[in-house]
């Protein structure tokens, strides 16, 4: 399986053992850091170019919306994490992740 990976976390990379344990069950890991590290263009370009069966974020947000755009436009399936507690969120967020997360293939959710 093939996944593009679209965090926050600028320490997300090769090296780091969360990344070592998730690149270990699948056939290609590609993680891009946005907003802190890639533009929208570079991140639509490496998601047309890789041909990726799932594309997975690490929250329903901003993150989560990019993500449903370019599975859209690629084919992929998409996998949104939840890493928070979604009643905590001020209400349009709270709205804006439930609107994402009906959007979903799959959810992860980190307990």
């Amino acid at each position: 399986m093939k996944v593009l990976m679209i965090t926050g976390d600028k320490n997300f990379k090769p090296g780091n053992p969360r990344y070592e344990l998730q690149k270990a069950a699948v056939e290609q890991l590609d993680v891009v850091c946005w907003p802190r590290g890639n533009s929208l263009w570079r991140i639509l370009q490496v998601a047309r170019r890789g041909r990726y069966d799932v594309i997975t974020t690490q929250d329903p947000f901003f993150r989560g919306h990019l993500a449903g755009h370019l599975c859209q436009l690629t084919g992929a399936k998409l996998n949104i994490q939840v890493h928070t507690d979604l009643d905590a969120q001020p209400f349009l967020r709270h709205v804006f992740a439930q609107i994402q997360l009906r959007h979903a293939d799959t959810v992860r959710v980190v307990s």
